[in-house]
Formats: C-alpha cells, sequence, structure tokens
C-alpha cells in the first residue's frame, strides 16, 4: 500500500566550501561544482519516483545555479532508507569520479598515495535527507515540522578526523597539501619535502615552476609556492577550460574594456599585450573573451616586477613588453576597486512553509504556492544573469532567490536597481495576483543584498565573507527589504551604511551629483566633521529640532561647495536626495556613511584622461 512522504534533501557544505577562496576562480569553481552535485541528486530522485516540490527547474538549466537543497513528494511503498540511500550514493560516486578525473589531470606519479588522496575526498560531504508522512488533509503542518526537524538533522554534524600531518592547503588550512607547484628556487626536491611540505614524496604531486612543451597542466591553476589538498583543486580544477570565469582585477577593469571597444582608442596597445603573456583571444575579435582571459593583474604598475610575473607562471620576456604598453594607457580607467553582490529573499522560511498564505487555505494551496514560488524565482534567477553581463559585471550563482555576483564599480547602482525593480516584476508581483484570495492582507515579497567593494588584491575571501554580513546587516531590520553597502579600504579603513531600497535612487543621485563635479566633497568633510560628537547619541537624527539643524547646515555648507555656475535644477535634486536620505537614515552614522561611501565611488569611477605614464 503507498503512502505519501514528503522529502528533503540537501548537499554541502556550502558556505565554507565556497567562501575558502584566493581566486573568483575559486567561487565559480566551487558554486558549480555544488550545483553540479545537487542536479545529480535532483535526478536521482527523479529516477526514484520523487515529485519534486521546489527548485522548478528549466530545459536551460544545464545542472548550473542549482540550490544545495530541495523538496519533494513521494506516493509509493518503496523502502524510503533505500531511496534515501540511492540518491546520496549518486552524488557521493559524482564527487568520487570528479576526483578520480581531477588525479589524472594532475599527472601524479606512480606511487603516489591515492587512499589518502580519496581519504580527503570521502570524509568532505555533508549530505542529509529525511521523510516525513502526511495526508493531503496535514500537508501544511507535516511540511513545517519536517522542515524543523530537517533544520535540526543539519547542525547535528558527524565527520571523519583525518590522521594528517604536514604543510596545510593555502585555502582551506585544513587538509593536507596534495599537489604543490614549486617556485623558481626550489630546485632541491628533498629539502622542498623535509623543510617546508613536510611529508613523503609519495603524499603529494609537485609542479615545476614552468610548465613543459605540452604539458597539459596550466599554470594559471597554481600559483608559484601554492599548494593545495585534493578537495580545493577539485573546486580550482573543475571545469577550468570551458568556463573562464574572469578575475577580481578583470571586473575592476572590464568599462576600461568596453570604452576602448566602443571608442576604438587603445585597441593598438591592448592587443600586444595580449600577445606578449600568449593569450590567444584577439581584442578586435572577441573582446569578452580577451576581458576575460588576460591577466588582469598586469595592468597595475604595482604587478610589472619579474618576481610577480614568475609567480603567476607568465612568460620571462614578456615584461618590458607589457610595462610599454601599459604605461600608454589612460591610468584614470585602470580602476582597482570592484563590488561583491549577494542577496536572497526575505523570509524565504515562512514564505515556502505556508506563514503568509490564510489558514483556511493552507491545506490546499501551499503546494501549488511552493511550485509556483519556486517557478518564478527560478525565472528571476535567468533575469539576474542577463543583467549582469559584460561589462556590468558577471555572475557566480543565481539561483531561485538567492545570488552571487561581482559588479564593475561604474555599473553598481545601475545593477543594484535593475535587480530590484526584476524581482518585483517577476516574482512579488505574479505571486499577489495568482494567488490573491489565497494570501493573507499585506503579502508583499522581498530581498535584501549586502554589498562590499572591495579592491582587486584583497582576499576573495575576506570580501565574500563582508557582503555576506551586510546581507546579514540588511536582514536586521523586521521589515527588511533593505541593502546594506560597505567599503574596505586597502588601507584597512571601513564605511558601511544600511537603507531601504527606496532610498538607493537618492544615493544614486548623490553619487552622480559628485561625478559631474557639480559639487566639491568639502560638504561631506565638513559634516563629518561636525556631527562627529553626536554620532554616539542615540536617536539623536529621530529629534525633530536635531534633523532641522542638519538640513540648515546642510544647505549652507551646499552652497559652499557648489559649481558657480551650477543650475538650481541640480542644486536641488542634490539636496532633495540628501533629505530623502537624511529623513529614512536609522542612524546619524548611517547618514554619514552613506556620503562617505558616495563620495568614494566618485573617486573610484571618475575619467579625467590621462596616460599611465603620467601616473606612477
Amino acid at each position: 500500500m503507498s503512502s505519501n512522504h514528503i522529502f528533503i534533501f540537501s548537499v554541502g557544505p556550502v558556505q565554507t566550501f565556497i567562501a575558502q577562496a584566493r581566486k573568483a576562480q575559486d567561487l565559480f569553481g566551487g558554486s558549480r561544482l555544488l550545483s553540479a552535485l545537487a542536479d545529480k541528486a535532483i535526478q536521482a530522485a527523479k529516477a526514484q519516483g520523487i515529485d519534486i516540490t521546489y527548485p522548478q527547474q528549466t530545459d536551460n538549466n544545464n545542472g548550473q545555479n542549482i540550490p544545495n537543497q530541495f523538496a519533494g513528494i513521494y506516493n509509493g511503498n518503496e523502502d524510503l532508507a533505500t531511496i534515501g540511500q540511492t540518491i546520496e550514493n549518486a552524488v557521493r560516486n559524482l564527487f568520487t569520479n570528479l576526483a578520480h578525473d581531477a588525479l589524472k589531470f594532475m599527472q601524479a606519479p606512480p606511487n603516489f598515495d591515492q587512499k589518502a588522496y580519496f581519504d580527503q575526498i570521502n570524509s568532505h560531504l555533508e549530505i542529509t535527507w529525511f521523510f516525513k508522512p502526511y495526508t493531503p488533509e496535514t500537508y501544511a503542518h507535516n511540511y513545517q515540522t519536517a522542515e524543523r526537524i530537517f533544520g535540526g538533522l543539519k547542525n547535528i554534524r558527524t565527520f571523519t578526523q583525518l590522521p594528517e600531518k604536514g604543510r596545510k592547503c593555502n585555502l582551506d588550512g585544513e587538509r593536507n597539501v596534495k599537489v604543490y607547484r614549486k617556485t623558481k628556487d626550489e630546485t632541491d626536491t628533498a629539502r622542498l619535502l623535509d623543510k617546508k611540505l613536510f611529508t613523503q614524496p609519495n603524499q603529494v604531486c609537485l609542479w615545476d615552476n614552468q610548465p613543459k612543451d605540452n604539458d597539459d597542466r596550466t599554470h594559471k591553476l597554481l600559483q608559484a609556492g601554492e599548494g593545495l589538498s585534493t578537495v580545493s583543486f577539485l573546486k580550482r580544477w573543475y571545469k577550468h577550460k570551458n568556463l573562464i570565469f574572469p578575475s577580481t582585477a578583470n571586473i575592476a577593469l572590464y568599462d576600461l574594456f568596453n570604452w576602448c571597444d566602443d571608442t576604438g582608442k587603445f585597441i593598438s596597445h591592448l592587443q600586444p599585450i595580449g600577445l606578449c603573456l600568449g593569450e590567444k583571444a584577439e581584442v578586435n575579435n572577441n573582446l569578452l573573451r580577451f576581458a576575460d582571459e588576460i591577466n588582469g593583474q598586469v595592468f597595475y604598475e604595482e604587478n610589472l616586477t619579474p618576481k610577480f610575473f614568475e609567480q603567476q607562471g607568465l612568460p620571462e620576456g614578456a615584461l618590458s613588453c607589457v610595462r610599454q604598453h601599459v604605461q600608454k594607457l589612460p591610468a584614470s580607467r585602470l580602476k582597482k576597486y570592484y563590488a561583491v553582490l549577494t542577496f536572497d529573499g526575505d523570509s524565504m522560511g515562512k514564505i515556502m512553509t505556508g506563514n503568509f498564505l490564510k489558514p483556511d487555505k493552507c491545506n490546499q494551496y501551499l503546494h501549488n504556492f511552493q511550485k509556483e514560488t519556486s517557478r518564478l524565482l527560478t525565472q528571476f534567477a535567468k533575469s539576474v544573469e542577463k543583467i549582469i553581463t559584460f561589462p556590468k559585471g558577471r555572475v557566480i550563482y543565481a539561483g531561485g532567490d538567492d545570488c552571487l555576483a561581482l559588479i564593475n564599480l561604474n555599473h553598481l547602482y545601475d545593477v543594484l536597481l535593475q535587480v530590484q525593480g526584476e524581482f518585483h516584476r517577476t516574482v512579488n508581483s505574479p505571486l499577489q495576483q495568482t494567488f490573491t484570495d489565497v494570501l493573507k492582507p499585506g503579502f508583499n515579497f522581498t530581498f535584501s543584498a549586502g554589498i562590499a567593494i572591495a579592491h582587486y588584491g584583497s582576499p576573495m575571501g575576506i570580501a565574500l565573507n563582508e557582503a555576506r554580513r551586510l546581507q546579514d546587516k540588511a536582514k536586521e531590520d523586521g521589515d527588511r527589504n533593505a541593502f546594506a553597502i560597505g567599503v574596505l579600504k586597502k588601507s584597512g579603513e571601513t564605511h558601511q551604511t544600511c537603507f531601504k531600497w527606496e532610498q538607493l535612487p537618492h544615493l544614486q543621485t548623490i553619487t552622480q551629483q559628485l561625478q559631474q563635479d557639480n559639487f566639491s566633497d568639502t560638504f561631506i568633510r565638513s559634516l563629518n566633521r561636525e556631527l562627529a560628537l553626536f554620532i554616539e547619541v542615540k536617536d539623536f537624527i529621530n529629534q525633530i529640532e536635531n534633523s532641522n539643524f542638519i538640513r540648515l547646515e546642510m544647505q549652507r555648507l551646499l552652497e559652499r561647495s557648489k559649481k558657480s555656475d551650477l543650475k538650481n535644477a541640480d542644486f536641488d535634486a542634490m539636496f532633495n536626495a540628501l533629505n530623502k536620505l537624511l529623513t529614512n537614515a536609522q542612524t546619524l552614522e548611517f547618514f554619514l556613511e552613506a556620503l562617505n561611501i558616495a563620495n568614494y565611488i566618485k573617486r573610484q569611477t571618475n575619467q579625467p584622461e590621462k596616460t599611465a605614464a603620467h601616473a606612477y
């Protein structure tokens, strides 16, 4: 006799696996690898007769951007433990097979200890699955119970303690190094193994500093002196040949490449740089591929050194040629900062468990509501991938309500406004219309975002963690539906602010007025200096007399800092935008920091033309 069961499955770890990254390629590879594992689980679940509730995949997903957790309905009489284990085995087998392929790519020595290699693989995945019986009359209640139990199960983690002693991975810092690329000076292999890697010859695969002719291994995977564990190497290697992802330096330079393409200027200098570095893509024929493949770090003077070229595995004789052409480029367009954008839906747990459905309609409509919500979120994710493309940035992951992307700073506001508007148009509005009679009054599906502006040379993991922390900051307020922006300066100084989405156009207006040099930024520095003592005063900004004082002082300082020939319309636009931010700021600090961030973005995106030769 068949029975109905809710099935929930997840594969991880997620946050640590993705955040352990030195390069954007690590983030991208880790995300794609997890998506492939999740997709394998979903396909295995379907083969076992499970009807997937979410995510609702489309024909063009291609196993990409798949959430690591899914849910479905099983109606049958097969042994549940066997079904769950079959799905789990399918995921683990795929992970192991990929590790076999990565091992072949390593070209490990014949006596290489494969057991120790695969011990790292076999102890990595955290897979949880759960069946919960239900009846049509109790679906909503049982689904909510299943989610609570499943959340508890995921918190009960078992792990295998690996008996490892030796140098730890440069990415995860947990497992022993299994593949290492020598530096130019590391010619004594015995000493390298004994004094630096603390291991035996059969425990690690050593790559030469310079790849031999026709060597299928590539210096782009490992820097000189870098060592990776099996899991980290698998993430770095995964589909690296066919899935090129730009570095953070390239993202910061996207606007330069696009400007060169639009104007035709300086193409004669970009092309030789690519040829000097051995890149096959030609600027004129494939600008996007060139912009993604070229080592963007060579466009910055601080990296034009023999040591950097040796570390990156770049041709030794290319340095003077690259420097010659880089110094002819406009230094004002050699930007060094980019933004990490991460966002997800607000109150997703409550939405998917039916908390916003009318109690008398919940059991009847929850399953259809879950499926339709998932379908719309998948559609939205596809829209995000179309919005965030060259030269605006690149998406690392966009699955359902969750997104991670790298954004060129010149296009930050446009991307944020487009994505926020698309979410309402694609997800929130259709749900409100389709389930008008089912939803509780006032239902409003929103999302919150964290944006970390970082230097291209900052560790990728730090920038990502900061973006996620800011996302959590945006969700702290009860209504959520907010964005938080932070700046991580190379000097170590930080700025952060948080506002509701309705205030983003006002922040954009302030930034644009500064970018157009309609106002000197002295008024921002003066406001910070004059109001610094009041930042710690609780609710200072919420007192009418205080906010009126700030407005009067702001108007006085604006008058002093404006251009002499400024149009009244521009002054009014600036003053109105400042007033809106002031009125809607949670704290005085958030208001002042919003101005500081606007000014910082202005400094990092202004484009006065002069060549690099005059800039250094």
